[in-house]
């Protein structure tokens, strides 16, 4: 019988089924190395190694939370709109403006007091930069906003490209990030 000649499995290499997939990847100590077999009640399920993590589903997730967390700056800054949108250098202010017009497909009036759809329109890095120049986070300097905010942009970057290079520096920009911030786990 087949049972009677396999090898059982090491107790390291199951990984629950419910783990998250952020902490198992983080967890890898040599990311290309280490395979796991998925264990649900008590039943293999599967089997995973560092190359899943380098498929679209999970650099999908990783690609929503640096949105999500651009979506949270945009909440912030809208708090505050008046005052993020001063804290916006005036080029930057223009780029909105053209890009707002644009996208309305008429040119924005001059009366225009209110920021709200122009602040919705930035870039990312102009969010970030409107609520670190405008002090909006209490009890984050601006350094450590800038840096977490930069290494969300890298990790978003890397996770949009799929040569080996990038992928493999996914788990660097993933652990830089999680390093300065608090993230959900998926």
């Amino acid at each position: 019988m087949v049972g009677e000649c396999v090898e059982s499995i090491p107790a390291d290499a199951l990984v629950p089924a419910k783990t998250s997939a952020i902490d198992l990847f983080t967890s890898l100590s040599t990311p290309f190395g280490a395979s796991f077999f998925v264990e649900d009640e008590g039943e293999v399920v599967g089997f995973i190694n560092a190359f899943g993590f380098m498929k679209v589903p999970f650099r999908l997730c990783l690609f929503a939370v640096t949105i999500e967390l651009e979506e949270a700056a945009l909440q912030v800054a809208l708090l505050s709109r008046n005052e993020a949108w001063r804290a916006l250098a005036p080029r930057r202010q223009g780029k909105a403006r053209r890009l707002w017009s644009l996208l309305s497909n008429r040119p924005l009036p001059d009366s225009a007091t209110d920021p709200w759809g122009l602040i919705e329109v930035t870039d990312f890095a102009d969010k970030v930069a409107m609520i670190t120049r405008s002090g909006l986070v209490e009890g984050w300097s601006e350094d450590r906003l800038t840096n977490t905010f930069r290494r969300a942009q890298l990790l978003r970057n890397t996770c949009a490209h799929t040569n080996t290079s990038h992928q493999y520096s996914v788990m660097h920009r993933l652990d830089d990030l999680r390093a300065t911030t608090v993230m959900p786990n998926y």
